[in-house]
């Protein structure tokens, strides 16, 4: 098939219909009246011939040769060189002539690469406002510090609460996640323990409730528990104010999750506790570590 004209957007596409600025002339192997060319193969050598009548090529006409499985008919193509090698091919156009090559390079693949470095910050302060549930952070009676959360004496019978809010900025893939583990129950020097939330049981998330207190059931006597802001940690453990016990090491409670990359978001994790009447006397203390991991 043989397209030319002055419009380059129709010659080039499927809409050349032998328009003023298209035409669309048909190849044929012998030459015939008005807009038939003819197509002579020689060796490597095609002739073609314009018809006797018709439009002719005109100066700064757009010129498109389609042969072979491209065209109305055929099956000829042209191939191309070998890897490393050139196919020049000739053009002559009375009294023009010109040359046209397509050279092959062995390895004509390019690959591109580019990286980005991991980055993730952590960060965690007290929380004196956040409202988780019944209890509002910064009214519970408690001293929370940097590093330190100190509830002072505790009444019986009277929860105190304190908390912390965990935030994390990461370009992780998978997001992050934030844990919690402790080293021990809160201990006294003598060797008495407030419990793990609820009654040194940890397995089921229940709403707050006072130890319960039994008279020679020392893991009844006091409590503490935590629970989180974030409805899709620790398998939705915290959903509808629900408290957990902490975990010792190894072992941790996911407090903060998401699943994405985030440039900063903070969740709150409310550390509450309660004694009964039957609490041995002592100082008691433990060691709570966060950790954040991202999911790179």
């Amino acid at each position: 098939d043989l397209k030319f004209g002055s419009s380059q957007s129709e010659v080039n596409g499927a809409t050349c219909s032998d328009t003023a600025t298209c035409r669309n002339a048909i190849l044929a192997a012998s030459a015939a009246p008005l807009m038939t060319w003819s197509a002579a193969w020689n060796a490597k050598i095609l002739t073609l011939t314009a018809p006797s009548g018709g439009t002719p090529i005109a100066a700064n006409d757009y010129v498109r040769i389609l042969i072979g499985t491209n065209a109305t008919g055929g099956v000829n193509q042209l191939m191309n060189a070998g890897p490393g090698n050139s196919l020049v091919g000739t053009i002559t156009l009375t009294p023009d002539t010109g040359n046209f090559a397509v050279s092959l390079i062995t390895n004509e693949q390019i690959n591109i690469s580019a990286k980005v470095a991991e980055t993730m910050t952590f960060s965690f302060g007290a929380d004196t406002s956040t409202i988780m549930g019944p209890d509002t952070c910064g009214s519970g009676d408690a001293t929370v510090g940097a590093n330190s959360l100190d509830f002072g004496f505790l009444p019986p019978s009277t929860p105190r609460w304190g908390c912390y809010s965990f935030s994390v900025a990461t370009n992780a893939a998978g997001g992050f996640q934030v844990t919690l583990t402790q080293d021990r129950d809160l201990t006294s020097a003598g060797g008495q323990n407030i419990n793990a939330f609820k009654d040194g049981i940890t397995a089921t998330p229940l709403a707050w409730v006072a130890p319960a207190g039994t008279l020679g059931v020392d893991t009844t006597y006091g409590h503490m528990g935590i629970s989180s802001n974030d409805g899709l940690a620790e398998n939705l453990a915290y959903t509808g104010n629900k408290f957990v016990g902490l975990l010792n090491f190894p072992s941790v409670r996911e407090v903060a999750k998401l699943d994405t990359p985030t440039t900063a978001i903070a969740k709150t994790t409310i550390f509450k506790i309660e004694t009964s009447a039957l609490q041995e006397a002592g100082t008691y203390n433990n060691t709570v570590t966060a950790i954040a991991t991202g999911k790179f």
